[in-house]
């Protein structure tokens, strides 16, 4: 079964095919966190974690999200979807490793905006 098969299926509510669909993309999601890893060698460092372990596990919770909000009438595949989904949750966690907090820029806009007489 595609990916996009697997993807259909779980949106139909069948959420017993998400370790199928795991299954199908782990190798994409361990080859993005490598480089993710390799990219944060400096977090690495300062932190002593195993960055690269954090990096895929959190690509479990990208593929739930882009599983649940994959378009395909869109005409794109599954891993495109899969690989924003993938840099969205690896900014985060970068964010969280670094201490820095991650905000929308919209909600900073928004602050200001209020704050004004």
């Amino acid at each position: 079964m595609s990916n996009e098969e697997l993807v259909q299926k779980i949106q139909a509510g069948h959420e017993d095919f998400l370790p199928d669909l795991w299954d199908a993309v782990k190798g994409f999601v361990a080859q993005q966190a490598y480089r993710a890893a390799c990219l944060e060698d400096s977090l690495n460092d300062k932190t002593g974690l195993d960055t690269y372990s954090d990096f895929y596990n959190t690509g479990y919770l990208a593929v739930y999200d882009a599983a649940h909000k994959f378009k395909p009438y869109r005409g794109t595949q599954f891993l495109t979807c899969l690989g924003f989904y993938l840099k969205k949750h690896f900014n985060s966690l970068r964010a969280q490793l670094s201490g820095w907090e991650h905000r929308n820029i919209y909600q900073g806009a928004k602050e200001n905006k209020d704050r004004q007489p």
